[in-house]
């Protein structure tokens, strides 16, 4: 069991917590926290319960029996009557986790198809379980606790939901608005933009969405085909910035995507809230729902501006 300390030092020093502030939580002594470290000593199966529950860690990874960080439990089945509020989504939220990391398909999946089923909105299923389950995996892998192919694989099962749920996405009636959705560059996460243009399409809105390695001479001919008025870019990666800035550019030069409104997003923006503002975007949307509302704003004033002759 000697790899239990290691586990045990590692997650309290990832939390940023002293041997004493350990203790402290979990009503021991320090030196005992110092004796499971150094593996002079083994916890009861009541502390192992607290050190799981602390960590939000699974026993076996405690014990070092595997690499994955949560149990899997038995399948979820909806109640009939659902009080679809924040603890409820949240506990929902660490089921889908546990089955993604655990390789889980089949239950990720049912458990997400069975929750549509039972009447919770797409929306709340995009913002409160996929969105946020794809952060922790980033963060994890930054962590060094899962491979690259581990995380491909986390976002191949998370886009085969999104395919599953589109039928039972609530769409709103037209409303004449249009926006096309891409990445920058060879950015290659384009899971979120592709939530920012469900959320677009489920408010009644005309999508079309390019995906990465589109060249800005055909998104600028694409602009003017369709007649769009927003255009989203992704950035999940700091050093694809000056793409954005490039493109946004480019844009704004051509006289024939003068009226186009450019919003941007991701978290290539995160570490600085006025950076798109500062490479010429018109708006910043941290989720997709923000970038709806993002996006109905900048419509209205854009259409405020037009003569009275040319408002629809």
């Amino acid at each position: 069991m000697e790899k239990f300390g290691v586990r045990l030092k590692s997650l309290r020093k990832e939390h940023k917590l002293r041997q004493k502030d350990l203790a402290q939580a979990l009503g021991l002594a320090q030196t005992t926290i110092a004796n499971y470290e150094m593996n002079i000593r083994f916890p009861n199966e009541e502390i192992l319960k607290k050190l799981s529950e602390y960590f939000n860690v699974s026993y076996d990874y405690l014990l070092g029996r595997n690499n994955l960080f949560y149990e899997v439990k038995p399948p979820f089945i909806p109640p009939k009557k659902l009080d679809h509020n924040e603890a409820y989504l949240s506990d929902l939220y660490k089921r889908y986790l546990m089955h993604l990391l655990n390789g889980k398909k089949k239950l990720a999946t049912d458990l997400m198809i069975h929750s549509a089923k039972s009447g919770i909105d797409i929306r709340d299923i995009y913002l409160h379980i996929l969105d946020p389950s794809l952060k922790e995996v980033g963060r994890l892998w930054e962590l060094g606790r899962i491979t690259v192919a581990d995380e491909h694989y986390f976002s191949f099962i998370t886009q085969h939901v999104m395919s599953l749920l589109h039928p039972y996405s609530d769409i709103s009636p037209k409303v004449n608005r249009s926006i096309l959705t891409l990445s920058a560059g060879s950015e290659q996460h384009n899971i979120g933009i592709r939530m920012v243009t469900d959320f677009f399409e489920m408010d009644g809105w005309d999508t079309y969405f390019l995906g990465s390695n589109t060249p800005t001479k055909s998104i600028i001919a694409f602009i003017k085909k369709y007649s769009i008025d927003i255009m989203a870019i992704s950035c999940t990666m700091n050093y694809h910035v000056n793409s954005v800035e490039n493109i946004i550019d480019t844009i704004r030069r051509n006289d024939d995507c003068k009226t186009v409104k450019i919003m941007v997003g991701g978290s290539g923006f995160y570490h600085d809230p006025n950076l798109w503002r500062k490479i010429g975007a018109d708006g910043f949307g941290y989720d997709a729902k923000e970038a709806l509302i993002q996006g109905n704003n900048l419509v209205v004033r854009k259409k405020s501006n037009r003569l009275p002759n040319e408002i629809e």
